[in-house]
C-alpha cells in the first residue's frame, strides 16, 4: 500500500474513533459516522451488560443447635475451556485465536514457574497468585522438618476491579433465583 490518505475523526463522550484512508480512497463521513455510531454502542452494551448470576436456595443446619436456616448457593458453574476463552479474546481483537492460545499456554507455565520460586504473581486488574503450605504441627522448632508439610495450595486473590465487577453494589450484577426441580427462574432482580 501506499502513503496515508485522508483523516477522519469522530468524538462521542469518552469514545474517539480515528478513521485513515489508505491509498486516498476516502470513505463517505456518514460511513464514518455510522461506523463511529456502531462502536459506541457496542462499547456502551459491553458496559452495561448484566451479568447473571444463578443460585438456588439450600438449608443448612446449625451443628451446635440444629437450627436450620436457608442460604443461596449458586448454581454449578458451567466450566469454560481455554479455547473458547482464546476465542472471545480473539473475536475482540487483532490477534489470531493461535496466538492467544500460546500466549495463554506461556502465561500458565510463566505463573508455575514463579509460584515454584515462592513469588507472589501480579496480573494487574486480574489479581494475583500465590502459593501457601498446609503442615502438621510440631512440639518444637527443631522437630519441625519438611515431612511435616503435607500440601503446597495455590489461593487466588482477586483485584478490586474484579471484585466490584462482581459485586453486589455494582448495577450490572443481578440475580436469579432458579428452581430446585428445574432449570426454570423463580426469581429475578438485583440487590
Amino acid at each position: 500500500g501506499g502513503g496515508c490518505g485522508e483523516v477522519h475523526r469522530w468524538r462521542s463522550g469518552e469514545a474517539y474513533l480515528c478513521i485513515v484512508n489508505v491509498d486516498g480512497v476516502a470513505a463517505p463521513p456518514h460511513r464514518v459516522e455510522a461506523a463511529a455510531q456502531n462502536l459506541l454502542l457496542t462499547i456502551k452494551k459491553i458496559k452495561e451488560e448484566k451479568t447473571m448470576l444463578k443460585y438456588f436456595i439450600v438449608s443448612r443446619k446449625n451443628p451446635m443447635n440444629k437450627s436450620e436456616k436457608f442460604y443461596a448457593q449458586l448454581q454449578s458453574p458451567n466450566p469454560v475451556s481455554l479455547s473458547k476463552i482464546a476465542a472471545a479474546i480473539s473475536e475482540k481483537c487483532t490477534v489470531t485465536i493461535h496466538d492467544v492460545k500460546a500466549v495463554l499456554s506461556a502465561l500458565e507455565t510463566s505463573i508455575i514457574e514463579h509460584l515454584r520460586n515462592g513469588d507472589s504473581v501480579r496480573l494487574g486488574d486480574i489479581g494475583s497468585f500465590h502459593a501457601t503450605l498446609q503442615s502438621t504441627g510440631s512440639m518444637d522448632k527443631n522437630g519441625f522438618t519438611t515431612k511435616n508439610i503435607k500440601r503446597v495450595c495455590v489461593r487466588f486473590s482477586s483485584s478490586p476491579n474484579i471484585r466490584y465487577q462482581l459485586s453486589v453494589s455494582n448495577p450490572n450484577v443481578q440475580f436469579s433465583r432458579m428452581s430446585e426441580a428445574s432449570d426454570e427462574v423463580v426469581e429475578e432482580g438485583g440487590v
